[in-house]
Order: structure tokens, then sequence, then C-alpha cells
């Protein structure tokens, strides 16, 4: 078996019924976490739609949200986010 396939698995397993685009903006002097789709709305079924969507939410963020990246339905960064997230700070 593939580990791509055992992630998989373990993610169904887990109960993982989607994904969520994670990000921080600024409030007053401090970062404060977001996301999107909301609690009440369905969550983003695939993770490459989601990591579209937050590629296209950073083009048009740049430098008021930062660390945009890709969360499970339990919120946990999902395989590789590390390497995938987006940075979105402006070059001074």
């Amino acid at each position: 078996m593939k580990l791509r396939e055992a992630l998989e698995i373990i993610g169904r397993e887990q109960g993982n019924k989607g994904y969520r685009v994670s990000f921080e903006h600024r409030e007053g002097k401090m970062l404060a976490s977001d996301y999107f789709p909301a609690r009440d709305e369905p969550l983003i079924e695939k993770e490459e739609t989601a990591w579209w969507l937050a590629r296209a939410f950073a083009a048009q963020t740049v430098g008021r949200c930062v660390n945009i990246g890709v969360v499970d339905s339990a919120f946990v960064p999902v395989p590789g986010c590390e390497h995938r997230q987006i940075e979105n700070r402006v070059a001074l």
C-alpha cells in the first residue's frame, strides 16, 4: 500500500469531512486567527480546492492576511502544510 492511500484511510477513519482555509490578520497589535468557511457553512470537500481558494485569497489580501494554509475539519493542519503555507507578508 502506498503512503498516500494509508493517509486517506486514516483521514476517513478520523471522520474528516472536509477542509477549511485558515489565516491570521492584524487586530490592533496582535494577530487574530480566522478561517473560512464558517462553522455553520459546509466544508470544502477536496484538499486541492481548499489550496486553490487559499492561493486566490492570498493574492487579494497581500499584507493584510498572513500564514494562510489548509486545515481539516478538526482544525489540524493537513499533512505537508508546512511546505505549502502562504506567508503573504509585504517585503520591506
